[in-house]
């Protein structure tokens, strides 16, 4: 597939647009990381149960700056955050995939010049292997795709003040396959890198080509390396490209612009196909876009930062195919936000990474492991190639109250609006239990699958997890409240809730008349005293050796026996079933024999 070139008109008529018509998603939960100077994170992968994360960091390790790793579940508990590094710069980008076996993160090591880097990490950031590389006088990575048995990786490569865009291919265990370098006269930079089919775009900045001072630019390349075609993406002014994702068979990019007024800049959204569509969006002040992302309906969602009064702010929007926006957010506190790379999981919730220097009470200051890396070098050959260009004709957060630093942060966002389904199956309703154990279950669904279940007893929780069982350890007889709350990948929650008894001791009763061996007359009171925990369902009577009646929660009843030895049982039963039983043997008199005069 050729991708059509950006026609300048198409991008001088543009009008600004962002208009609110549908829900803004509501953040479902927002982390912080850091100590008392700077960190941010650039990307979140997120998988079936995990979110890595990767970034820098100035609080920890061993340089000015430090490659920053953090493991999330969905629910954001951390569960590893550390450094990679030595006394250099370093830091990481981007990282490709999956969270739940390996990532490869790429990035830079920066000591007054810079070398790329490639390090393969497990799902619990174990070091699989660490490649430096090299080459020119500077050289840095910036993304990277993963998939098979091969990681592309783009950036630049610089020599002689003259920087180029780079594209470079590693094997499953680091080695070195090809490398690419493009460019002209002036400065060239790759930032992303997506696959559509299985051909592979590249997106960047040039100034060597296009119609204004910089242009957005495209590479078309194979899993060679062979280049297929190249474009820029802009108009008169300076553009430039920062991000890309598959759409279908096309391609959407993003970045920023200053050619719709010469001097603002504002997001810049495109989808390049067999037609080309253009957009900037207006969030009220200047801005850029970091990241973008496809949902599984297809709609666009873009994530960056822009500037208000001097303060920056994260800014999130969500775009159909035409590049009509549904709405547009900004995000931001007391301080500065900033919002990089966005994605989903496949459950569909989306995470976006970022940095942020405004307190709050759910972000924690941290203390993390520091990990140097030992590298081994792979030259990258400065073979600057001429791509034959076709030139357009026409953010998280933080608790150190310091406002100067900033910490990095990543935050969930809700877009599915469909709430799932879940309904109690076990206890039942006003049931009575008579185990301090008991087993709840449940049954959930949900159009998009659910992601967990929440589990409160008497408001608290018990159970967090898939499972749609739990064995629950009852605090003691009474009443109790159940309830279930289910949450999909996008945050929605429905829920279910039951009351029950629990009854977990048994009934006593005690016969207090007659006594034990006494002589009566009739009728015969027999009367008793019992009681329960949770209360008595009811008394039985029977004499001698005759049938069990049902008397009620009587405490008394007054028989007409015949006269010799009886015996009175009485059973107690609680509101469980239990019983108890008591018994008294006496005797009933003849009475008194008259005499007639």
């Amino acid at each position: 597939m050729r991708l059509a070139a950006l026609a300048l008109a198409t991008l001088l008529i543009l009008t600004a647009l962002v208009v609110v018509s549908q829900p803004i998603p509501g953040v479902l939960w927002r982390r912080g990381y850091g100590g008392s100077l700077s960190e941010e994170f650039w990307s979140a992968l997120p998988g079936d149960e995990k979110v890595f994360l990767v970034g820098r960091t100035a609080s920890f390790g061993n340089g000015g700056y430090d490659a920053l790793v953090a493991v999330l579940d969905l629910q954001g508990d951390l569960e590893i955050l550390s450094t990679m590094g030595w006394t250099a710069n370093d830091a990481f980008y981007s990282a490709s995939g999956d969270p739940e076996s390996s990532v490869i993160a790429v990035g830079e090591i920066d000591d007054g010049s810079s070398v790329g880097w490639a390090v393969e990490m497990s799902s619990n950031t174990g070091v699989l292997w660490a490649r430096e590389l090299s080459g020119g006088d500077s050289l840095y990575l910036m993304d990277v795709l993963y998939e098979g048995d091969t990681a592309v990786a783009v950036g630049a490569i610089e020599e002689d003040d003259n920087w180029d865009a780079l594209i470079v291919a590693l094997d499953s265990q680091g080695n070195l396959l090809w490398s690419e370098s493009f460019g002209g006269g002036d400065w060239e930079e790759l930032r992303a890198v997506a696959k559509v089919g299985n051909v592979l775009y590249a997106v960047g900045t040039t100034s060597s080509y296009g119609s204004g001072p910089s242009d957005g630019l495209v590479i078309e390349f194979d899993w060679s390396g062979n280049v297929l075609g190249a474009w820029t993406v802009g108009g008169s002014g300076s553009d430039w490209l920062l991000d890309c994702a598959s759409l279908g068979d096309g391609l959407v990019v993003v970045g920023g612009t200053n050619t719709p007024s010469g001097s603002t800049y504002y997001p810049l959204v495109a989808v390049l196909s067999s037609t080309t569509q253009a957009a900037y969006l207006d969030f009220g002040m200047p801005a850029e876009l970091y990241g973008v992302s496809v949902d599984a309906e297809g709609h666009i969602w873009v994530s960056g930062q822009g500037v208000d009064d001097q303060d920056l702010q994260g800014v999130l929007a969500k775009l159909d195919q035409g590049l009509t926006p549904l709405w547009g957010a900004t995000y931001g506190g007391s301080g500065e936000e900033g919002l990089r790379g966005i994605a989903f999981s496949p459950g569909g919730a989306m995470f976006v990474a970022g940095f942020s220097t405004t307190p709050s009470s759910d972000l924690q200051t941290v203390s993390i492991t520091s990990n140097a890396l030992y590298l081994e070098t792979r030259s990258v050959d400065l073979q600057p190639v001429d791509a034959g260009v076709q030139a357009s004709s026409s953010v998280v957060y933080r608790t150190d109250p310091n406002p100067t630093d900033e910490e990095a942060g990543v935050m969930k966002v809700a877009d599915d609006q469909s709430p799932p389904e879940v309904q109690i199956t076990q206890p039942q309703d006003g049931e009575v239990v008579g185990e301090a154990a008991i087993t709840a279950s449940w049954a959930g669904q949900d159009n998009e699958g659910i992601e967990r279940y929440d589990v409160y007893l008497d408001g608290e929780l018990v159970y967090s997890g898939t499972s749609t069982t739990v064995q629950i350890q009852l605090g003691g007889s009474g009443q109790h409240s159940l309830r279930v709350v289910a949450y999909d990948g996008a945050g929605n929650t429905g829920s279910d809730e039951c009351t029950f008894l629990a009854d977990l001791e048994s009934p006593w009763v005690n016969i207090t008349s007659p006594l034990e061996g006494e002589e009566v007359q009739n009728p015969v009171t027999v009367s008793w005293e019992g009681g329960d925990d949770c209360g008595v369902d009811h008394y039985e009577v029977k004499v001698d050796d005759g049938e069990w009646t049902n008397v009620g929660v009587n405490e008394s009843v007054q028989l007409v026996l015949q006269p010799g030895n009886h015996t009175v049982y009485v059973r107690v039963y609680d509101l469980y079933g239990r019983c108890s039983e008591d018994s008294v043997n006496f005797t009933v008199s003849a009475g008194i024999e008259e005499f007639p005069l």
